[in-house]
């Protein structure tokens, strides 16, 4: 629609009317519209802070049960690799050598067989033998002051696992012949990786140190 301008008196054309029309139109075409458009900004940014809030909760959610997921596969597996066991050992001197020291003291280093037999006949150390080394200080009157020593276990199938032994008490009412600790060192075959270790209770004595006896227990894992 064309607009005309209004002739006022005299003749004259009305440019008030005229610029108060294009002011109307402005405000119907122009302003009019925006009332409507100027809300949705806002709709838009509370829409995206609650997407962002949903997707750091999903986010956290997530986290959490990937966590709880990898705890409880590590738990099942380091409880897979642990083993708890008891047993007992036999051991035969092959060679033992005394020397006196200054002190009045005596050094005894001897070689021996050993063979230990796990209650769990499914342990993979049960059956396993070898040959071990180990020194001892002895007072005046025989008594074991400190005695450590090493081995090496072999299976039936050639797989060996070396272990360090120390003992801790000797010549008591509770421990007469020698209580001890001991620690696996990594094997080879079955037995790579091997860790953990165990206490020894020598409980028997056989001659003059020809050969002993006594019970295990054992706590040990693979890495």
């Amino acid at each position: 629609m064309r607009f005309a301008p209004r002739v006022a008196r005299g003749g004259k054309i009305d440019f008030i009317s005229r610029t108060s029309w294009i002011h109307r139109l402005f405000l119907r075409t122009i302003l009019n519209p925006l009332r409507y458009i100027q809300p949705i900004a806002p709709i838009h940014q509370a829409r995206a802070a609650s997407w962002r809030e949903a997707s750091a909760g999903g986010h956290t959610m997530r986290t959490f049960v990937f966590s709880a997921l990898t705890l409880a596969v590590l738990a099942a597996s380091a409880a897979a690799s642990a083993a708890s066991t008891s047993g007992h050992f036999y051991t035969h001197t092959t060679s033992r050598t005394k020397t006196a020291l200054p002190d009045g003291n005596t050094s005894v280093r001897w070689n021996y067989y050993i063979l230990q037999v796990t209650d769990n006949a499914s342990d993979p150390l049960n059956n396993t033998a070898g040959n071990c080394s180990g020194n001892a200080i002895l007072d005046k009157q025989g008594k074991e002051l400190a005695a450590s020593g090493i081995c090496f276990f072999k299976d039936e199938a050639g797989d060996s696992v070396p272990l360090s032994w120390a003992t801790d008490e000797a010549g008591t009412a509770k421990c007469p012949y020698g209580c001890g600790h001991f620690t696996f060192l990594p094997g080879t075959g079955k037995f790579k990786g091997m860790t953990g270790g165990g206490t020894f209770d020598e409980t028997h004595l056989f001659g003059d140190h020809e050969g002993s006896s006594g019970t295990l227990k054992i706590n040990h894992g693979n890495r």
